[in-house]
């Protein structure tokens, strides 16, 4: 049994670092991945300059003695007391990390479907699964190709953060590590389990599907179904705010509670796409 065990995580351990040497050095992927990179690195210098240049205007996100936070004055007047609680806080963390915090929430699920919607698709496709096989179980090809794509989102992230912190370090009189340190650590947090989901989510689709067309049309179809499902049934949806509040504002607890949620949705992606993909003829 446990020869068995060490078998499959050999196996998977070769398998991903197949997977991630070919995601890294095929055209598409190299054509996404170098178009991110070229999106990062115009996208920070601009939230540098932001952080840098116009921190005297930013009402929006100061809280600071004698300035104006817009959204803590309208929370208040509307009687909103937890949201301006979280106002308040996200007032005292630099602009550039609430705003890149956003932008991660937009593009990372777009690159996930461009880079990984095929993930096994393209086995199916092009009639080369049923020769993987012979060499290895179809459990650890699945958990392979999951923790390869997972890992390239997960160091594209960290490039970016790196990036973000080295710019803000060389370009921002007011840096200080310790500003940026807690509030990085609490994104970080709740963004990798939101990218274990993702890819959860598109390899599910992909097992799903015969052709990497049909896994891109039906991984879209899947995100508008989420949307449409949160307002007939909020808790049944990724989106439901006890969710997705804390992917945006990781405080006050809501950090783990969107961790619970996306781990709990990451095993209903998993669990779904082994079922497929276990019961699949080759």
């Amino acid at each position: 049994m446990l020869s068995r065990f060490l078998r499959f995580c050999r196996h998977v351990v070769i398998l991903t670092q197949e997977e991630l040497r070919d995601l890294i050095f095929r055209k598409r992927a190299m054509f996404s991945l170098l178009l991110y990179l070229a999106v990062v690195s115009v996208v920070v210098v601009g939230l540098v300059y932001v952080e840098e240049r116009l921190r005297p205007s930013l009402g929006f996100f100061r809280n600071d003695a004698g300035a104006t936070n817009q959204l803590l004055d309208w929370a208040r007047e509307n009687h909103f007391g937890e949201l301006g609680r979280i106002f308040t806080e996200l007032g005292a963390w630099p602009a550039s990390v609430v705003i890149s915090q956003l932008l991660f929430l937009l593009w990372f699920p777009t690159l996930v479907a461009l880079v990984s919607c095929d993930m096994v698709a393209i086995d199916v496709y092009r009639g080369t699964l049923r020769f993987l096989l012979l060499r290895t179980s179809r459990l650890a090809y699945y958990f392979s190709k999951l923790f390869a794509h997972f890992l390239l989102y997960v160091m594209l992230y960290s490039i970016t953060v790196v990036a973000l912190i080295i710019v803000s370090a060389v370009r921002d009189p007011l840096f200080s590590f310790s500003l940026y340190a807690g509030p990085m650590a609490l994104n970080a947090l709740v963004l990798v389990s939101f990218l274990l989901f993702l890819v959860a989510s598109t390899q599910f689709v992909s097992c799903w599907s015969s052709k990497p067309m049909n896994a891109v049309v039906r991984l879209h179809l899947l995100w508008i179904a989420f949307i449409g499902v949160l307002f007939i049934a909020p808790w049944a949806s990724p989106f439901w705010p006890t969710i997705s509040t804390g992917l945006v504002a990781p405080v006050f607890g809501y950090e783990w509670q969107t961790v619970i949620g996306m781990l709990v949705w990451t095993a209903i992606s998993c669990l779904g796409g082994l079922a497929i993909f276990m019961r699949r003829a080759l």
